[in-house]
């Protein structure tokens, strides 16, 4: 049967996911983001590879674990909230309000982390 409130507050939830159009965003931003990475790996191909995603739900692999670590403590740093996923890729995993304006800073401060 589940819980009457939660049920109602994922009702609303919906609601708000269809009236905004967040679907259509996520995958815009995602595009945005993950064509960001695929430019990023030609330009630092010693650091990062195999960049992949659907939506704005993204990955990127480091070489090595620690290069991997590294570069996710800079980010969140810098105020990028990622995290690590297996060996030694990075996740990018924003929330549905995430614009591509917003992929396009994300990218710049990825940069500056990789230079």
């Amino acid at each position: 049967m589940g819980d009457f409130v939660k049920v109602a507050m994922l009702k609303k939830a919906m609601e708000e996911v269809r009236k905004e159009d967040l679907l259509a965003l996520a995958k815009e931003s995602g595009a945005v983001l993950l064509n960001g990475l695929r430019t990023l790996e030609t330009r630092y191909p010693s650091v990062i590879h195999s960049a992949r995603g659907q939506g704005t739900f993204c990955a990127i692999n480091c070489h090595t674990p620690a290069v991997r670590d590294q570069t996710v403590q800079k980010l969140r740093n810098k105020g990028i909230n990622v995290g690590g996923s297996g060996d030694s890729a990075i996740r990018f995993r924003p929330t549905l309000t995430f614009q591509p304006k917003h992929a396009h800073m994300l990218l710049n401060t990825f940069e500056s982390v990789l230079k």
